[in-house]
């Protein structure tokens, strides 16, 4: 661009006559042999794109583009060839480099969050230390990444990354998962507490049981989410599309009439006023009003640790009226511990627990986990069937035996007088029976998570409504709502239960942000207006959520509403500058007062300041 406007500036700045003729062809061959490879290659996106367009019977940005383009190409080869007329390879050069530079910005943007996470798992380490015979043996051998199976057990030493998701069998450390959290404070690690894959261990060795490797990882599941949202397109910008090519269909009329008006008026501005009015009018500026805004928007989501996984859940989060939340794992850390058994039959505490750690044995619930690290023997269970939001059955030598709520488990073990309600505000309380009686009452305690209480206080105060609704006891649910000021709240909900609370709400006018992370709130995740589920829930529970929250932080969530709401008022303030742009140049342009290089910068400042725009979403300080 930069050479063919030196070559043009001559034919500016000479006044008319000034400028020798063969000097002047000289220039004009010049300008136009550069032009050739300009227009071929730089322009052969916007060129085949138009093809397509025109070849599916449709009328795209492209298509102005690739009008423009051509028009001003063949205009100045003709007046090349012939030495007659005017030449704008100038104004075919600039248009080429602003336009492909405006796109330039826009992908950069679109693909920083995604290329973040793909360089995150580009890093992992290329081979581990894997111990031969853990924990008989000490002894390790290098092997590739690749080669992890499940079960193995890795020696993760101080400053290396993790190799894989896992558990810590042995070692107290820090790891700084802030690459995939967003949390930039290192976090405390020791026996039985899961490490992720990309993380960093910064103080101590570890030795890492090895549960998910390969393409099972967070990492590659991340990767995958990301990918997938990304390959969507979103509705505001399917909508943006759309009302591109209405306007470059009503261009083209607008276009034809302008060249039949100057060809009657005056012949020689036919030319130049047509490829100005195309080039000035080319809808980047709505095209991109609707994608930058959005793309800043889930850059931001994913600085904070809140990676969108679909590529609409943005534009549905500015509309949330109501949040409702998941108690355990998503309020409270997810990780209780057993406080108090209170025995009802005959057995010891520890055959007691023994047996309730053979049914939660396959379980994923972060109750199972508590009982599991409360014993470590338990005899085999056999027949084991998961009823969520209930509980376990299983047979131990011929007996069926029951854990969950005390509904679930009467129903074996026969009716139980009501739990006094201060004993349910204590914890989590959980039944074991069998069809010989009732065994047990299991008590856990739980810890909210970082920021819960300042997060909720937030949102109630942008006006937003907060639902509790958890399948733990309505005591117990009631005494963590009260703990961070929730008024809405529901114990003993079943999954069913919850998908209908859903839909009540929604049935009311609400628009519903449902988060959670185990497999009972998987239904009412799919069922939301949009849904999140925590980076450490289950599987089926993030399959099924439109955002994945990775950091412990509650405040990403308000922070999130915030971010949707502001990209919403950005992408109105994008459309209706595109709108106040063209309404002025198409009138200036068609009445002949632009110039083709002026046009080209006309239209690339205007689409600069649709990106520019939104930008300011993605600040280096946190919202407020």
């Amino acid at each position: 661009m930069m050479q063919v406007m030196m070559l043009a500036a001559p034919a500016y700045l000479a006044s008319e006559g000034e400028l020798p003729s063969d000097l002047s062809r000289l220039l004009r061959w010049a300008s136009l042999i550069i032009t050739v490879p300009v227009l071929a290659y730089c322009g052969g996106e916007f060129l085949a794109g138009a093809w397509r367009a025109l070849r599916n019977r449709h009328v795209t940005m492209d298509v102005s583009v690739t009008l423009g383009l051509v028009t001003a190409f063949a205009a100045s080869a003709w007046a090349t060839l012939s030495g007659r007329g005017d030449v704008y390879f100038d104004s075919v050069t600039m248009f080429l480099f602003l336009l492909l530079g405006v796109r330039y910005l826009e992908q950069r943007m679109r693909f920083a969050a995604g290329n973040a996470l793909a360089a995150l798992a580009s890093v992992l380490p290329a081979s581990v230390q894997r111990f031969t015979a853990y924990p008989a043996s000490r002894e390790t051998e290098r092997v590739s990444t690749a080669a992890l199976c499940i079960g193995d057990y890795v020696r993760v030493a101080a400053g290396e990354r993790v190799p894989a998701d896992g558990s810590v069998v042995e070692g107290v450390s820090e790891a700084d998962e802030s690459v995939m959290t967003g949390e930039s404070r290192p976090i405390a690690k020791r026996q039985d507490d899961r490490l992720i894959s990309g993380a960093i261990n910064l103080t101590s060795p570890l030795v890492l049981r090895a549960e998910k490797v390969g393409g099972d990882t967070t990492v590659a599941h991340i990767s995958r989410l990301m990918e997938r949202a990304l390959a969507q397109k979103p509705a505001a910008a399917v909508m943006a599309d759309r009302a591109a090519g209405w306007f470059v269909a009503a261009l083209l009329l607008v276009t034809a009439g302008a060249l039949i008006y100057w060809l009657s008026a005056a012949p020689q501005r036919a030319v130049p006023v047509t490829i100005a009015l195309l080039v000035v009018t080319c809808p980047c500026a709505i095209s991109l009003a609707a994608p930058a805004a959005l793309t800043a928007a889930g850059y931001r989501l994913a600085r904070t640790g809140l990676v969108p996984a679909r590529s609409q859940c943005i534009e549905r989060l500015a509309e949330v009226t109501d949040v409702v939340l998941d108690k355990t794992g998503t309020l409270t850390e997810g990780r209780p511990a057993l406080t108090h058994v209170v025995l009802l039959g005959g057995d010891t505490e520890a055959t007691t627990l023994a047996i309730a750690a053979a049914l939660e044995c396959g379980s994923e619930h972060p109750v199972g986990r508590a009982l599991l690290q409360a014993s470590r023997e338990y005899p085999l269970a056999t027949e084991i069937v998961n009823q969520p939001g209930a509980g376990i059955q299983g047979t131990i030598s011929g007996i069926i035996y029951r854990i969950g709520t005390p509904h679930f488990v009467s129903a074996v073990a026969g009716s139980f007088p009501a739990l006094p309600a201060s004993a349910e505000q204590q914890g989590t309380v959980v039944a074991l029976g069998s069809t010989a009686g009732w065994i047990a009452l299991l008590r856990f305690s739980d810890t909210l998570r970082p920021a819960a209480l300042p997060a909720m206080r937030r949102l109630q105060a942008e006006g937003r409504r907060v639902h509790l609704l958890s399948g733990d006891s309505v005591a117990a649910t009631a005494s963590i709502a009260d703990s961070v000021g929730i008024t809405h709240s529901t114990g003993d909900a079943s999954p069913s239960q919850k998908v209908g609370y859903v839909r009540e709400l929604q049935k009311s006018g609400a628009v519903v942000a449902m988060i959670g992370d185990g497999v009972n709130d998987a239904p009412s995740l799919a069922v939301a207006d949009v849904s999140i589920a925590m980076g450490s829930g289950t599987d089926i529970a993030q399959s099924a959520a439109d955002l994945l929250l990775l950091s412990r932080n509650l405040a990403a969530i308000p922070d999130a509403l915030w971010t949707a709401r502001r990209a919403k008022r950005i992408m109105r303030e994008n459309f209706a500058w595109a709108a106040l742009y063209n309404l002025i140049a198409i009138p200036v342009a068609a009445a002949g007062y632009v110039s083709p290089w002026v046009a080209a910068i006309g239209m690339s400042v205007s689409s600069l300041i649709v990106v520019a725009n939104a930008v300011r979403l993605v600040p280096h300080g946190r919202p407020r």
